[in-house]
């Protein structure tokens, strides 16, 4: 039995080429807001354990970072320590950040940007413009198919008296869950959103918590420049697709030819 050398010195080229060929990303896409109209912006879903309180978020139309922001208000009621905390959740969705993975593409990782301020002090509503403790925890938060999820990871804004970003990269769909937030904190379960072509629109927006133990308090905080990127799911080149099938069909013919000598 003998091997033609030239012809799989060819073929090993093709397929050096093919594994060696990068993939494309399709792209990207932004989402973005910096003024925050309140006919766009709705509390969609809210928790109360223990004693609960009140969350009041509205559109402030100066002073942010810069221009109009976002100001959000959690009020505490007192209650008493684990499991009994009183604490207020909420999620608040953009209308108009919305993306669909089955149009534009499998999302294949997030980055999340926004600036905060924890003291800021609109003259409405009514506010102390406090930044109790390590102030008010927040994240992104979206809603697929009715329901929402929010990051696993709790951010802060711990830094009083000035604009400062946050900015969280290298999301995928197994840094959310489902939200709970009982009378032992926040929380996400292992439910995680559908980021892949099949899956549903999503509507981004973001979300607030605080928790109180034996005393009830007041934070207040300011969000501005909330923004979105979605980088696609890595694809193919249609190039690597075709050398693919042209070193599958060479070695296809190279096992034929063998096997007839």
């Amino acid at each position: 039995m003998r091997f033609r050398l030239a012809s799989g010195i060819a073929l090993s080229a093709v397929l050096a080429f093919v594994a060696g060929k990068p993939s494309r990303l399709s792209g990207a896409t932004v989402l973005s807001d910096g003024t925050f109209s309140n006919a766009n912006w709705t509390l969609v879903s809210t928790q109360l354990p223990g004693n609960g309180g009140t969350i009041t978020t509205t559109q402030e139309a100066a002073g942010g970072n810069t221009g109009a922001y976002r100001f959000i208000q959690d009020q505490v009621n007192a209650g008493s320590a684990a499991p009994n905390l009183s604490g207020v959740f909420g999620v608040q969705l953009n209308s108009l950040g919305t993306y669909n993975p089955g149009v534009s593409g499998a999302i294949g990782s997030i980055s999340f940007s926004i600036d905060y301020n924890c003291a800021v002090n609109p003259a409405s509503p009514t506010n102390t413009g406090a930044c109790v403790q390590q102030g008010m925890g927040f994240g992104l938060a979206m809603q697929q198919g009715g329901n929402i999820y929010t990051m696993n990871d709790l951010l802060l804004t711990f830094v009083p008296g000035a604009w400062t970003n946050s900015t969280t990269n290298n999301l995928t769909a197994s840094s959310f869950g489902q939200p709970s937030d009982t009378g032992n904190g926040y929380s996400t379960d292992t439910q995680h959103p559908d980021f892949s072509a099949s899956g549903g629109i999503i509507t981004f927006g973001l979300f607030n918590v605080n928790h109180a133990g034996a005393g009830a308090y007041e934070t207040d905080a300011g969000f501005d420049n909330w923004s979105v990127t979605i980088d696609q799911a890595s694809a193919p080149e249609p190039g690597s697709l075709a050398l693919f099938s042209l070193g599958a069909l060479a070695m296809g013919g190279l096992a034929l030819r063998t096997k007839r000598r």
